[in-house]
């Protein structure tokens, strides 16, 4: 799965939506990356995707990202 830059999604990135709303990714479903606070047990069910958690907003699941979504950084740098 990737941003609609072209970025690959990967486990802790920091996005952001249009608004200026921070998220963290917390799971890439379908390449088995899950943060600690989210247990594949709990959400492998959906399949495919990456969840992300956003402070003002919680948990949203998003099957593809659009250009509403904008990655800003990763959690390793």
């Amino acid at each position: 799965m990737n941003y609609s830059t072209g970025e690959s999604v990967e486990l802790g990135d920091t996005v952001k939506l249009v608004d200026g709303t921070e998220g963290h990714v917390v799971c890439v479903i379908h390449t088995g990356q899950f943060s600690a606070a989210y247990k594949e047990a709990d959400w492998a069910y959906l399949e495919y995707g990456t969840l992300v958690d956003f402070a003002d907003m919680g948990l949203i699941h998003y099957k593809s990202f659009d250009e509403d979504l904008v990655f800003v950084t990763r959690a390793n740098t």
